[in-house]
């Protein structure tokens, strides 16, 4: 019985009856068990315990903590700061006594915060299964941000006189940008049409084509390549982009301010260039500060699990 069946040795296997040999083989399986567990169990339970914590941790940290909110809250200020500090330039007509590349700052720190806002959107809202995806928004996060990044350098050295190129070759680093963003939005088509978001895809559609258009008239117009053109057709592909936003906002019953105060900025910046109307700097951009100082509030109330 002992040796037979389970393998176990008794010393009186000879001698002993069945229950005896029964008894030792007991003892002899169960001692060492014993023993393990009381030696080992509770270092090893608490050793599990403690990298299960450490593993919880991690994924917090990688996988459940989003930080949208701040990188929101921190593109807002920069870009209301960059909207102050034109208006105010302007309105001095000349006369300020800080340098260009100052007006720039904010600016150039809103690339950076892109790209640690789509590092955050890939590892927060994309599934760690999905390594083709972040890969593809962390990727266009950087590439977007080293553009405009280098856009705003060469608009303020061109500003500021250090270099002599033509506008169509100082706005060169936005056609790399447009090449990607056509890659993006293929790679979104199928999440688009699983999801119904056929409206907001055709609002990114236009946005992506439409503000680009209006870069390259605005270019050719500022060398004098189409003096004849006045600015209201220049702004028309970037107004009637917007306005199409504003419209579909309404019918999904959504806020439509923000570009509706692009728009109504657009509409009173091309009458000032024009020479239909002078209007003052501030009133030209007031709408568009007024409309990022509410998304500053309304940012600010929201929770950060809501976000």
């Amino acid at each position: 019985f002992g040796s037979g069946q389970f393998g176990l040795s008794c010393p009186r296997i000879g001698q002993c009856s069945r229950r005896d040999c029964q008894v030792t083989a007991k003892s002899s399986c169960q001692a060492p068990s014993k023993k393990n567990m009381q030696d080992y169990g509770s270092t090893g339970l608490k050793s599990a315990t403690e990298a299960e914590d450490f593993r919880s941790e991690l994924s917090d940290a990688f996988g459940h903590h989003s930080h949208m909110k701040y990188f929101t809250i921190a593109s807002i200020l920069c870009a209301m700061l960059w909207l102050f500090l034109l208006t105010l330039r302007l309105e001095l007509q000349g006369t300020s006594s800080w340098p260009v590349f100052v007006d720039f700052v904010p600016l150039w720190l809103i690339p950076c915060i892109l790209y640690l806002a789509s590092v955050d959107f890939a590892t927060t809202r994309i599934e760690r299964e999905a390594a083709l995806g972040r890969s593809v928004i962390i990727a266009g996060g950087f590439l977007a941000a080293c553009t405009v990044l280098t856009l705003g350098v060469f608009v303020a050295l061109k500003i500021h006189g250090d270099i002599q190129w033509t506008w169509m070759a100082t706005l060169a680093p936005l056609w790399p940008m447009l090449v990607a963003g056509q890659f993006l939005m293929c790679f979104l088509i199928p999440g688009v049409l699983k999801s119904g978001a056929q409206r907001e895809f055709f609002v990114l559609f236009a946005l992506v084509w439409m503000l680009p258009l209006t870069a390259f008239l605005s270019g050719l117009k500022l060398d004098e390549e189409m003096s004849s053109v006045t600015w209201a057709i220049v702004f028309l592909p970037a107004e009637l982009a917007f306005a199409a936003h504003a419209a579909i906002s309404l019918l999904d019953h959504e806020e439509a301010a923000r570009p509706a105060a692009v728009c109504l900025c657009l509409a009173f910046l091309q009458l000032r260039l024009d020479d239909v109307v002078d209007i003052p700097w501030v009133v030209i951009f007031l709408p568009g500060f007024l409309s990022l100082l509410a998304s500053l509030f309304r940012v600010i109330a929201t929770k950060d699990e809501d976000f």
